[in-house]
């Protein structure tokens, strides 16, 4: 029975060590058919859902992101994990919108916090993509896919902070995201400061680095808010609560990769072994364009591999 079963995944811990399963690996169907669906049954509120969604959806580009860097990301795959991305996106759109029926701060806070984890995972994949041929290419729908959507999520949430800035309570409603901003990025501070401790500071360079930024717009914030230009407070504050947000999700996502990197060093390897022939690299200055197709173009720079006779 469905008792049982439940009964049999937790007392074993199976359902809590699917959590860090990759498609392909024996308990990732435990972690999208059950996990995910168990978490879909408590999700009651659309702002819920829409988190839920948010949440899941970036989950499917961590997925590919880990796939690609251990060279496990087949075209199968990877379609597959696009046709759950872009599932995911449709539903946190769908959910945004009934959020949006009855509270657009809400539902600008929901698509600035999805706009945040498009624009983190832009990054890594624009990184990803730049350390060879082979991720280049297999990244680049998935690539593509993101960047389209984040740019919806900004023009969506722009739509959003206006009609919140238009309302007859805008100071109370900046008030509002100050204190949100501020808790945002007094948790992210906590959270870096921890894996920098962690892992060192180099680690965390790109993530401390966001969260500066949101610091300096969050004390653009205060000054509008004290001069009392309440919409440029809110914007601003709206700002520095999303940028926080990226720096957290940008933190984590390198100190997954370094734990990766730390688990494949721990893996002895025959000293028999054949070394794989190196892919030419994409050098730091190469260009990424989308074209009117839609497709994303790499103005690739390959670097001459070098003989023993040399």
């Amino acid at each position: 029975t469905l008792v049982a079963v439940v009964v049999l995944l937790l007392s074993g811990g199976v359902s809590l060590a699917a959590e860090k399963a990759l498609p392909g690996e024996f308990l990732y169907p435990v972690k999208v058919n059950f996990n995910e669906e168990m978490r879909a049954l408590w999700a009651i509120s659309a702002t819920a859902k829409a988190n839920l969604d948010t949440e899941l959806a970036t989950r499917r580009l961590e997925e590919a992101e880990k796939l690609s860097a251990q060279a496990k990301l087949s075209p199968q795959v990877r379609v597959q994990l696009e046709t759950k991305f872009q599932a995911h996106v449709e539903r946190v759109k769908t959910q945004v919108a009934k959020v949006a029926s009855q509270d657009t701060e809400a539902a600008a806070a929901v698509t600035a916090d999805f706009e945040a984890s498009l624009k983190a995972h832009n990054q890594i994949l624009t990184e990803l993509s730049g350390t060879n041929k082979r991720q280049a290419q297999e990244l680049q729908p998935i690539l593509v896919k993101v960047m389209v959507e984040q740019q919806v999520a900004s023009d969506e949430r722009v739509k959003a902070d206006k009609k919140t800035a238009a309302r007859a309570d805008v100071e109370a409603v900046a008030e509002g995201r100050r204190e949100a901003a501020k808790n945002k990025i007094e948790e992210v501070e906590g959270f870096i400061q921890k894996q920098t401790e962690r892992s060192g500071v180099e680690v965390m360079a790109r993530a401390e680095a966001r969260l500066a930024q949101a610091r300096k717009l969050f004390a653009e914030g205060e000054v509008k808010l004290s001069a009392k230009d309440y919409n440029a407070a809110f914007k601003l504050f709206g700002q520095a609560h999303t940028t926080a947000q990226e720096a957290k999700l940008l933190a984590r996502a390198r100190l997954e990769r370094e734990e990766d990197n730390d688990g494949e060093k721990a893996t002895p390897t025959p000293s028999s072994s054949v070394s794989a022939t190196p892919d030419s690299t994409i050098s730091p200055t190469s260009k990424i364009d989308i074209t009117a197709s839609g497709s994303v173009q790499f103005d690739l720079e390959e670097e001459d591999e070098i003989g023993e006779g040399n």
